[in-house]
């Protein structure tokens, strides 16, 4: 991806001088978000652009924006490179306006802080959202120190999916043996130590069990073929699942021929990646006496908490402390 092109070096604003004192990795995202509001300046007030130009160019950077906003895809490279910035360093983003009569009644300085004020009121994470919204509300974004993904909410950052989160979210509907089983162990809710998750997962297996027995023994008769003809064509569909391990979501856009033409799948991994990450960093911290081998399985353990299905993966895991 190339960086942005529209910051002029010989502007008279004094960016290229003072991302000099920049780190190096931020360098290029500060860069990104500062080539838009150079552009959108200049589009309003420098140059020789006529008043329709100006209005038409305004229209476009909204149009984008809101773009970036609804997770639609981009064209123009200036904003492929403040979509990346966003999704990279973003916990959270909006846009807002003002209107022109309110730029009229008000001036452009208490009508931009009153564009900044709704941006950041509608930076509040939706309590619910519909599953065909859930890549506005959920982004990945690869670490560069690695290959994993982090998911992050929209407004929140890093989350938790699983047993933990369903316990906490649910567990007042848990009935049966399962809730006499929750009663007897003691289970709070919510359950804020991760090593007991095994204990919610056992609860749920034994609801599941008799869940699904209720299920069976109220299956109704279909009374026809057990499933439906449907013709091939374009679409959009979206799944999700409740996994042992969290949620995994699927999207998957279809052409004319009904053929797969672009898939994406967020399993619960990369949503609870962060938070193990996180884990990880304060169990090391806070455990480093321990020798290597003893802190090598913690560390394993403290994974399996969040993610049993990596458990066959966890005893690669290569631990280098350095003491000194």
């Amino acid at each position: 991806m190339s960086a942005p092109t529209l910051v002029n070096a010989g502007h008279y604003e004094n960016f290229p001088v003072a991302s000099i004192v920049l780190p190096r990795r931020l360098r290029r995202p500060v860069r990104a978000i500062y080539a838009f509001a150079r552009a959108a300046d200049d589009i309003a007030d420098e140059g020789d652009l006529n008043p329709e130009q100006r209005l038409a160019g305004l229209d476009h950077f909204r149009d984008q924006l809101r773009r970036l906003e609804t997770g639609e895809d981009v064209e123009d490279p200036l904003f492929v490179e403040l979509g990346a910035t966003i999704r990279t360093h973003a916990l959270a983003w909006a846009v807002a306006e003002s209107s022109v009569a309110e730029i009229d009644e008000l001036n452009i300085l208490q009508a931009t802080l009153l564009a900044m004020r709704r941006a950041v009121a509608a930076l509040r994470p939706a309590a619910e959202f519909a599953l065909e919204a859930f890549n506005t509300h959920v982004v990945e974004v690869h670490q560069e120190r690695s290959n994993a993904l982090h998911a992050r909410l929209h407004g929140v950052g890093s989350f938790v999916v699983g047993p933990l989160a369903r316990w906490s979210l649910l567990a007042e509907r848990i009935d049966g043996s399962a809730a006499a089983l929750a009663r007897e162990v003691g289970l709070p809710v919510p359950v804020r130590n991760p090593f007991d998750s095994i204990v919610v997962r056992a609860v749920e297996v034994l609801y599941a069990v008799e869940e699904a027995c209720r299920i069976i023994d109220a299956w109704p008769d279909p009374g026809g073929p057990p499933c439906v003809p449907a013709d091939a064509g374009p679409g959009l569909a979206y799944g999700a699942s409740e996994a042992p391990r969290g949620l995994l979501v699927h999207r998957y856009r279809l052409d004319g021929a009904g053929d797969i033409v672009d898939a994406s799948i967020v399993p619960p991994t990369s949503q609870n990646q962060a938070q193990i990450e996180a884990d990880l960093t304060r169990l090391v911290g806070e455990h480093h006496d321990l020798d290597d081998a003893t802190l090598t399985r913690r560390c394993e353990t403290a994974i399996r908490n969040y993610d049993p299905c990596i458990s066959c993966a966890t005893h690669a895991l290569r631990l280098t402390v350095d003491r000194g």
